[in-house]
């Protein structure tokens, strides 16, 4: 049974709101900016989810889980005698830190009638957290950016672009509609494994030169770039396929690709 610190919470908002001038009649902007901090507990995995915005998560020497959050209204229609200003709904954007023995969530929490009544939330967070915790990130629109996780990463996007680097543990990166780059900079051990999958877009992968690995890389309709590994493509009538050993083989790269194309670089 894993021993469970006791949880310390610290909240600290540090708002400040501007409207910005110009905008059409009938249109407003405001922002707002939150920052909060949660003490990670033993063994916790550190989970973020968000709607609209960038989420850019980098890894550090600390237990803490620091988070910057922008919150943005934007008013893009409004109802016919509504007249509340962008400002006016800040408060009702919400950005929650929680902690419990799992571990820390960070989540947004838009109000569902938003939408139908012309009101565009978004969220862009910056966020650090401790180098060796396992990380999940379940965005929907937007851009997610990763660096310096030891722990297990894994990353679902909807639409946008996400890209990873100088993690060393297991990364999952799973993006619909978007592309999807990791970078692993230091020796690839034979432990690690690597899975990238992108439904329409493509997919970067950066190796030292000298990496031995196992690939397993299909595109169903697209290309294959080995960036000078040497490892066999086989040509297929739209797409290609890959499945090969290179060097002494050990570390497991799977990566699929429905439509655009898969590119490999010596780094």
């Amino acid at each position: 049974m894993n021993r469970t610190r006791p949880i310390a919470v610290v909240l600290a908002l540090c708002v400040s709101a501007t409207l910005l001038a110009g905008c059409p009649a009938g249109f407003d902007t405001a922002a707002m900016t939150v920052e909060q901090s949660a003490t990670l507990p033993d063994a916790g995995v550190i989970s973020v989810t968000n709607v609209n915005g960038r989420v850019t998560v980098t890894g550090a020497d600390t237990q803490e889980v620091s988070v910057t959050a922008e919150k943005r209204i934007d008013i893009v229609r409004r109802w016919f005698g509504e007249n509340r200003a962008a400002a006016d709904y800040l408060d009702d954007l919400l950005v929650q830190v929680t902690v419990d023995e799992a571990g820390v969530t960070v989540s947004t929490d838009i109000p569902d009638d938003f939408f139908v009544r012309g009101i565009l939330a978004t969220v862009d967070y910056t966020i650090t957290v401790p180098a060796d915790a396992p990380l999940e990130i379940d965005a929907a629109n937007g851009r997610v950016v990763v660096a310096g996780i030891d722990g297990a990463v894994d990353i679902e996007l909807a639409n946008g672009d996400a890209e990873c680097s100088d993690s060393t543990g297991r990364v999952v990166i799973e993006v619909a509609n978007g592309d999807a780059d990791f970078e692993h900079g230091d020796a690839l051990a034979a432990e690690e494994s690597i899975d990238m999958d992108v439904q329409n877009g493509n997919i970067g992968l950066g190796l030292p030169a000298d990496a031995s690995f196992e690939i397993d890389a299909i595109v169903d309709v697209g290309d294959i770039d080995d960036g000078g590994f040497g490892f066999e493509i086989e040509r297929h009538v739209v797409g290609e396929s890959a499945l090969d050993t290179v060097g002494q083989g050990g570390a497991d790269v799977v990566l699929s690709v429905a439509v655009g194309g898969i590119e490999l670089r010596q780094l």
